[in-house]
């Protein structure tokens, strides 16, 4: 189960975040400047698109895994961060990820200026389709 997403640019812009009733502490500003720079570094060092993180052990390990969606015509990135207590199937995370970067591609174009209907319309697309695998 999914306890949180976070949506990003790659300049470290927080777009999105939706998280679980019982999971706090996501601070978007910080969180998004980390991910920016663990996508940064993974893409350098190893050339790689998704970065898969592991904190704790035993019963109190948590997962990080950010999927990359390349903006190529702007040369820019989407990091689409999801925050699980157990490890979660990345063609899922995947396909959740592509699924909201077709449908908001347009607007995630120019962070500066996303709009305000972008969030319900992630919110809707999650509800409709993932929701399943989102802890609430």
């Amino acid at each position: 189960m999914i306890k949180g997403l976070q949506i990003c640019d790659s300049k470290g812009f927080p777009i999105y975040t939706r998280t679980a009733n019982n999971f706090t502490g996501i601070n978007g500003t910080l969180m998004s400047g980390l991910i920016s720079a663990i996508g940064v570094m993974g893409k350098e060092l190893f050339k790689q698109n998704i970065a898969n993180i592991t904190f704790g052990e035993g019963s109190n390990t948590s997962y990080l895994t950010i999927i990359r969606k390349e903006l190529f015509k702007e040369n820019k990135s989407i990091d689409f961060v999801y925050f699980s207590e157990q490890k979660c199937d990345l063609a899922s995370l995947n396909n959740i990820s592509t699924t909201i970067f077709i449908d908001s591609k347009r607007d995630l174009i120019d962070s500066s200026k996303v709009r305000d209907d972008l969030k319900p319309r992630i919110n809707k697309i999650i509800d409709l389709n993932f929701l399943e695998i989102f802890q609430d």
